[in-house]
């Protein structure tokens, strides 16, 4: 069936049964919703939500405290909110650091950002703006974040390093993981380098990356979990994964 000609004909069958002294020059009628057209919706929602946390990334918002946990993230309001009132850095501040042990506190007063803290705050914020975490009880929207938050973070700065031509994840600001440490460990080593080299070799467009980060942010299965909040989890994950639609 043509959707806009069956559109057309249930348009003129109202105005013919449609009394003489009520017809309107244009009979606005429900619009037909095609599958293409939710795809398409889903697809403008994620990348909305993009821009929101790539500005908080890329703006004088820096964000640090060290004794804050995860239960205080899931509490606090979501900043993607706010992020019109942060100012974007068009030039970052040349930094000469060296290999060195300072702590996180004395590079966030040297006027560095924590961009582990950051990214993983964005991430928790990520999962927030969706509506099916607010029917979650409180207890698996923990679980939910936990399971994902980190790998959420791990792949948003992969993509970015890849998108700006780097090898390995490189911040905004030229900086990157593990700056001081002089001696790093395999896992360290990993952590740096990142998924950058993946993405080089699938070469996403913006679109299939939002894609992506909805398919891991929704990828879990977690045992102390009751069964409704992983198939909610699963029915959300579902709208961006096509083959569920085939």
């Amino acid at each position: 069936m043509n959707p806009k000609a069956y559109k057309n004909e249930v348009k003129e069958q109202a105005i013919k049964n449609k009394p003489l002294d009520n017809i309107e020059d244009n009979v606005i009628l429900p619009s037909i919703r095609t599958v293409q057209d939710e795809i398409n919706g889903y697809i403008e929602n994620l990348l909305y939500i993009e821009v929101k946390s790539e500005i908080l990334r890329r703006s004088d918002y820096r964000p640090f405290d060290e004794n804050m946990v995860l239960w205080d993230l899931l509490n606090k309001p979501i900043v993607f909110n706010d992020a019109s009132k942060y100012k974007i850095i068009n030039k970052w501040p040349s930094y000469t650091i060296k290999e060195t042990d300072i702590e996180p506190r004395e590079l966030i007063q040297l006027g560095y950002k924590d961009w582990f803290f950051l990214d993983l705050l964005l991430g928790v914020d990520y999962l927030k703006t969706f509506s099916m975490l607010r029917e979650l009880p409180e207890k698996d929207k923990y679980y939910l974040c936990r399971d994902v938050a980190c790998t959420n973070a791990y792949l948003s700065s992969s993509y970015y390093a890849y998108n700006s031509g780097a090898k390995m994840i490189i911040y905004p600001d030229g900086t990157y993981p593990f700056i001081t440490n002089s001696n790093l460990t395999e896992t360290e080593q990993v952590l740096r380098d990142g998924k950058v080299k993946e993405f080089t070799h699938l070469k996403p467009d913006r679109i299939h990356y939002c894609l992506m980060k909805a398919l891991i942010s929704f990828n879990t299965c977690c045992p102390s979990m009751n069964q409704e909040s992983n198939d909610l989890i699963e029915k959300e994950r579902n709208k961006y994964d096509w083959k569920t639609r085939s």
